[in-house]
């Protein structure tokens, strides 16, 4: 091998090589090489009168340039690396002065794998004059570039640089060159025209197109969906390029080649907006696409989706085009992949066309009909061009389709709809158009796929005169749809019903006893209908059922799904009016409801809703009542009656308790019906309770008795109700606690006052050691405190904490409540001359109590007594100065003990009343005894005898009145037990 250099000496108008010694050679090439590099740097630094001195310096010395063969790894500077950077830095006028020293513009073969050639460079920068100069000095535009395998004429079409384009066309002998991926030159410029992300220049582009075409370009290219240059046209939307594309005689040939969906180009240019151009009003437009179709263009073809020309035209609306195509075609009854004909997209245009286009679309739908267009296709969505056309507003096109068409006009949708079907279905239903369709021979009883028929649609409809235009053509009262209602039960389903239509529909005999798949007869549908919100609806439905009763077989024959018959079901719902049920109730009976009465819910049901009425005609009927069940017996609904009539509810109760009721049973709770009176405070239910001998003593497991209850609904009528039969004033439930307790937790002091008259204790304490008054105290209630003081409450007793009503108080500064207690038991402790160390903060409060107490020893009662006696007097004195005249007017000047004895005027109080509870209380007992001596014994009023007097008390009250007893008579206490007492 060789290892000498070779330099090439280029002149400016002579080349020739020179062989020299090696030594030579080497000594020029570092001289040259310096000398290239000091270019290099000028070009690169951007410093031209440098780079202009050292080539005239190269060319004055050496009256050359150097261009150096490079061995595999070495980089050597050269004139074509300088002429490189000049290209990249857009120096022409460096470019310039190489090229004329004769710097080569293409790379020896040594330079193929190293960078871009000087014109792939200024064409992908788009440097136009340097890429001219670079043709003029013989730059090829077929070489490949090592990394991306594009030419500089492949990449000047990828650019899209028609300029470029067509000068490198003129330096071009190969135009079928191809790139590394055997794109020729053509494909790739088709390919480019394309891309919407580069400006689009049609002049331009013909002006290439024909060069191209000129050098002898394949036009049989197509692309990967095989679209042909025709098709491109169509998709850059350029009409002018399309007209003269397919009047050039070399593309007639493309004229019916297809893409890869089987598209022609007419149907690439229905498809199109272009295609909205040609559709216009310009005539020659047309003229255009008629050209097409003579040029032997199959015009019923269809693509790959099965869609012909007209099929396109009449989906965007090429009306004129569709016109062309219809007056060509053979077969108008052709369907695309969705199954849909010409006349179903013509007919989905029937309410959105202007006048005059509309105008048009009438001539193309009659000329579809005239060439035996079928209008009962249906496409994939069930729908018929009929279908269509009944759904939109043009309803004539409609009748001239039903006219002239070639179909059946009964054609279900995909819903099993005819079009009798969905003019039945819309909001508003024009009667006249019915009575049309059906006079063209529709079918009255088809069904569809729900079942409904005409007459099931129009019953939903509720509409007496849509049914009678219906009944002119024999439609069929019983048949059922899908959940196997006949159309009597579609009415009474129906938000509202016309008594008209329920009057024809039984008498064309439809039956109210055929039950639906849900096991409902148009009886039950009734029913339901009677607990409308509408009263009118609710009278309407009453009316109804009234008149299914006059012709039903058997009000008990049928049963829901869950077991309910139609008597049963007036109670279920919403509740109405009694009387509005009451005649329905009458008429069911009288058709013998057997079942139905021997079935005891019914007449829970009836409790429930507190039909006194109807319970008592059921009873009188022998309905079977329940005796006794988990939630309890019929006693305990009724109980809750808070607005019955006592004598029909005391009747109701005894014919009851005759069936085996038992007036005294506990529910799950442990309430009896008496208990559930006073809870909800029912008065007349209580009254009719007791009257038929309800126990009001009876407890629960919490030891609630009844008077308890009374307390919690705080209703006074039924409380002297009970006080008046004997009821316990101090009875006390599991807490220890009174109904006394209950009533301040309620604060009623009007209950509290009715307890105290009913001698109950004042001062009874519960488990936690509590009184009335502790409680009192803890809900900050003055009303109710004062009410308890003034009773006799002790405000010195401590609950289980140790603490007194006092220390509970003032644990609400802001309230007047502990001052009070306080002054009460300052009043107390002067009462009883008691000597305490007081707090300094009450000093002035203790001696303003001393000074009262000096002015009630002044205040006399009687010569020997003054009011301050009373208060520390026992009970029986109290009892003896209670009906005291002048006692008496002293406590009523209310103003004037308010302001002249603050502090004791509560004690003062408490004692009369208390001394006045006792006197009330032995005359009690001296009137019971007298019953007693005749062999009399009162039940009712031994209960409060033995809860406050002792046996002392007794035999005081039997001296008292001469009274002679028996030691062995005894006296029972009635509370429910056998306990006996001897005096």
């Amino acid at each position: 091998m060789n290892h000498s250099f070779v330099i090439k000496l280029i002149c400016k108008n002579v080349t020739s090589f020179i062989p020299l010694d090696n030594f030579v050679i080497q000594r020029e090439v570092r001289i040259k090489k310096l000398t290239m590099e000091a270019l290099l740097k000028a070009v690169k630094n951007g410093n031209m009168k440098e780079a202009k001195e050292e080539i005239a310096l190269m060319t004055s010395v050496y009256n050359t340039l150097i261009d150096i063969p490079v061995r595999e790894g070495e980089t050597v500077t050269t004139a074509y690396t300088v002429l490189q950077n000049a290209v990249l830095n857009r120096h022409i006028t460096v470019v310039k002065l190489l090229l004329d020293g004769g710097c080569y513009s293409n790379p020896i073969l040594s330079y193929q794998k190293l960078d871009s050639t000087p014109l792939y460079i200024a064409t992908s920068k788009k440097f136009f004059e340097i890429s001219e100069m670079l043709l003029s000095k013989g730059a090829s535009v077929i070489e490949r570039h090592y990394q991306t395998g594009l030419t500089p004429l492949h990449l000047a079409a990828e650019k899209r640089d028609y300029r470029l384009l067509l000068l490198m066309l003129k330096y071009c002998q190969n135009i079928n060159v191809t790139d590394n991926k055997d794109r020729t030159l053509f494909e790739v410029f088709i390919k480019k025209a394309q891309d919407s992300s580069i400006d689009y220049d049609p002049v331009r582009f013909i002006e290439v197109f024909e060069k191209l075409i000129s050098k002898g370009a394949d036009l049989c290219w197509k692309n990967k969906s095989k679209q042909t240059v025709l098709h491109l046209s169509i998709i850059l939307e350029d009409k002018s390029l399309f007209c003269k594309l397919i009047s050039m005689s070399k593309l007639k040939q493309l004229i019916t080649e297809v893409d890869i969906e089987g598209n022609t180009i007419l149907h690439s240019l229905l498809k199109s907006t272009l295609g909205n151009s040609l559709s216009s009003n310009e005539e020659n437009n047309v003229d255009i696409f008629f050209k097409l179709v003579e040029k032997r263009i199959p015009i019923d073809i269809s693509n790959n989706k099965q869609e012909t020309l007209a099929h396109l035209a009449a989906k965007n609306k090429h009306f004129k085009i569709l016109n062309i195509i219809l007056n060509r075609s053979n077969d108008v009854n052709a369907w695309d992949q969705t199954e849909n004909t010409v006349l179903h997209y013509l007919l989905n245009y029937a309410d959105t066309l202007s006048d005059s286009l509309t105008e048009v679309w009438k001539k193309l739908v009659m000329i579809i009909l005239s060439k035996q267009g079928k209008i009962d296709i249906k496409n994939k969505e069930g729908n018929s061009p009929l279908h269509i056309a009944a759904k939109s507003k043009n309803l004539d096109i409609l009748f001239t389709m039903i006219k002239d068409g070639v179909g059946n006009i009964s054609v279900a949708d995909g819903a099993g709809n005819n079009i009798l079907h969905l003019f039945l279905l819309k909001e508003s239903v024009d009667h006249h158009i019915i009575k049309r369709l059906l006079a063209q021979g529709l079918k009255i009883n088809a069904a569809n796929t729900n079942g409904n028929t005409a007459l099931h649609l129009a019953a939903e409809k509720n509409s007496y005169k849509l049914i009678v235009i219906l009944s002119e053509f024999k439609p069929l009262v019983t048949l059922r749809n899908s959940s196997g209602d006949t159309p009597l039960h579609t009415l009474l389903k129906a938000r509202s019903i016309d008594m008209d239509c329920v009057e024809w529909f039984l008498s064309m005999g439809a039956s109210v006893d055929t039950p639906n798949h849900h096991m409902e007869t148009p009886l039950q549908l009734a029913i339901y209908g009677i607990h409308s919100h509408n009263s009118i609806d609710t009278q309407k439905y009453i009316k109804a059922c009234l008149e299914f009763l006059k012709r039903s077989e058997n009000v008990d024959t049928h049963k829901s799904k869950d077991g309910y018959t139609a008597f049963q079901y007036l109670f279920i719902g919403d509740t109405i009016e009694e009387n509005v049920l009451l005649p329905v109730v009458v008429s069911m009976i009288d058709k013998g409801a057997k079942e139905s009465l021997s079935n005891s819910s019914l007449f829970n049901m009836v409790c429930k809703k507190k039909y006194l009425k109807i319970m008592l005609l059921l009873l009188k009927n022998d309905i079977a009542v329940k005796s006794s069940e988990r939630n309890g017996n019929v006693l305990h609904y009724l109980s809750e009656f808070d607005n019955g009539d006592f004598e029909t509810m005391k009747l109701i109760i005894e014919i009851c308790m005759q069936r085996g009721c038992d007036i005294n049973l506990k529910n799950k709770f442990g309430l009896t019906p008496f208990h559930l009176a006073c809870e909800k405070g029912c008065l007349n239910a209580a009254k009719a309770l007791m009257v038929n001998k309800a126990n009001i003593h009876c407890t629960t497991e919490e030891k609630v008795t009844p008077l308890h209850s009374v307390v919690t609904s705080m209703n006074i009528e039924i409380a002297n109700l009970l006080f008046k039969y004997g009821a316990d004033p101090n009875a006390r439930q599991y807490d220890d606690r009174t109904p006394l307790h209950l009533a301040v937790y309620h604060k009623d002091s009007t209950l509290i006052k009715l307890l105290f008259d009913n001698f109950a204790e004042i001062n009874h304490v519960d488990r936690y050691g509590k009184t009335a008054l502790h409680w009192a105290c803890s809900f900050d209630n003055i009303e109710v405190a004062m009410s308890l003081i003034s009773f006799g409450a002790d405000i010195t007793i401590r609950d289980a904490s140790g603490k007194t009503p006092y220390d509970i108080a003032i644990q609400f500064t802001t309230s007047p409540l502990h001052k009070l207690i306080a002054n009460c038991k300052l009043a107390l402790l002067c009462s009883k001359h008691s000597q305490i160390n007081v707090n300094p903060d009450i000093q002035q409060d203790l001696e303003a109590c001393k000074r009262e107490k000096d002015n009630l020893k002044r205040k006399m009662i009687d010569r020997h007594t003054s009011v301050f006696d009373l208060c520390h007097a026992d009970e029986n004195k109290l009892c003896i100065y209670s009906n005291n005249l002048t006692l008496k007017e002293i406590l009523q000047k209310s103003d004037l003990m308010k302001r002249d004895f603050p502090m004791f005027r509560a004690l003062i109080y408490s004692k009369f009343f208390k001394g006045k509870q006792r006197r009330q209380l032995l005359e009690m007992a001296a009137a019971s005894l007298q019953c007693m001596v005749k062999k009399n014994i009162p039940d009712l009023c031994s209960d409060k005898i033995f809860v406050t007097l002792s046996n002392k008390d007794l035999l005081n009250v039997v001296r008292a009145n001469s009274m002679i007893i028996s030691k062995k008579r005894k006296i029972r206490q009635d509370d429910g037990k056998s306990k006996k007492r001897c005096i």
